[in-house]
């Protein structure tokens, strides 16, 4: 099971005491805006711990701060399973949820939703905006409106080089950093967010955030015709077989790990460059914490038991209603050119 693969994440692990509270939360906000229609989609959820990951990915949070992360995150898993519906009707459900994202992400206030979802992010928009400056809330809306925009897309299968620009997007890990911000309480200046070393450290913090995802995802995600996924990509590219993938993935993650260090090693230069003063260095050093944060607290939330990626949970989320069948295996379409 790919479960049992281990990957070397080079940052200590984090036990988020408010884990429990997080996940009843999220799912109780879920419930209150009439998104999770029944007792048994409500158990589903539950058995995802899809609202404990924010407490998995944001350490440091507590209180209010965590409920907004855990709601966020709760209703873009949300988003997610219904743009990877098999069902016509819930493929285009997913459209129009979509849609009435982006225009609403182009409202700082926004209002006049067209689908439930929408009116549950009318009412956690402001939560999110909160005490945070104009720049980083045009910043963060862009940065959602790319990622609902990118569910739109087409899905076909690309080449490993090409499928890691679109996680950059399709991962969220954009909006997780700008929400690490948000519950920590700080803002990164735009001029030592925009340097070539944050830059290179956001790309090894996609390859360390998505590979091990995907190695343990793989059979879940097979299973329901998806090919978002390296290990799949692999595969139709080489011709490999699965464990030698694997294999291949466990030493990009070695990589990127190593590569994260050594970049990391070079911030203090950064704040001589731009002469940041104390409290801009310090919010530097918090938002390469936060990269830390979020591939580790994203690791040990997979590790430590989500129904979300067991291919033996599927049955529960098939007869509660909130996926649909199974989706025959077929062959993916050809790997676009690099």
């Amino acid at each position: 099971m790919p479960i049992d693969v281990d990957f070397t994440i080079p940052f200590p692990p984090k036990r988020p005491p408010d884990a429990a509270a997080a996940e009843e939360h999220a799912v109780q906000w879920l419930s209150s805006h009439g998104l999770l229609q029944s007792p048994e989609q409500k158990q589903y959820f539950i058995s995802m711990r899809v609202g404990a990951a924010a407490a998995f990915l944001y350490p440091h949070s507590t209180g209010a701060d965590l409920h907004m992360a855990a709601d966020t995150i709760a209703l873009t898993a949300l988003i997610n399973d219904q743009v990877d519906s098999s069902s016509n009707q819930r493929a285009q459900h997913a459209t129009e949820i979509c849609n009435d994202l982006v225009t609403l992400l182009q409202q700082n206030r926004p209002a006049r939703p067209v689908t439930a979802i929408g009116s549950a992010w009318c009412t956690l928009w402001p939560r999110l905006a909160d005490g945070m400056s104009m720049a980083w809330q045009e910043r963060a809306r862009r940065h959602l409106s790319q990622f609902f925009s990118a569910y739109m897309a087409p899905r076909t299968m690309l080449t490993a080089t090409r499928y890691l620009e679109r996680r950059r997007i399709l991962s969220g890990l954009m909006t997780w950093l700008d929400l690490a911000e948000r519950t920590s309480h700080f803002e990164l200046p735009e001029r030592a967010l925009n340097t070539a070393l944050i830059s290179d450290l956001f790309e090894e913090t996609v390859k360390l955030f998505n590979l091990p995802h995907d190695v343990f995802a793989v059979e879940r995600e097979e299973a329901r015709g998806e090919v978002d996924n390296m290990v799949l990509v692999l595969e139709h590219a080489t011709g490999r077989p699965r464990p030698r993938v694997i294999a291949e993935i466990q030493s990009m993650v070695d990589n990127a790990g190593e590569r994260f260090l050594e970049l990391e090693s070079h911030l203090p230069e950064i704040g001589t460059a731009l002469a940041l003063g104390p409290s801009d260095r310090t919010a530097l050093a918090s938002y390469v914490q936060a990269m830390r944060d979020i591939v580790r607290g994203n690791y040990d939330w997979h590790k430590q038991g989500t129904a979300r990626y067991d291919p033996k949970a599927a049955d529960l989320a098939i007869a509660s209603g909130y996926e649909d069948t199974r989706l025959p295996h077929r062959a993916p379409d050809p790997p676009d050119a690099v």
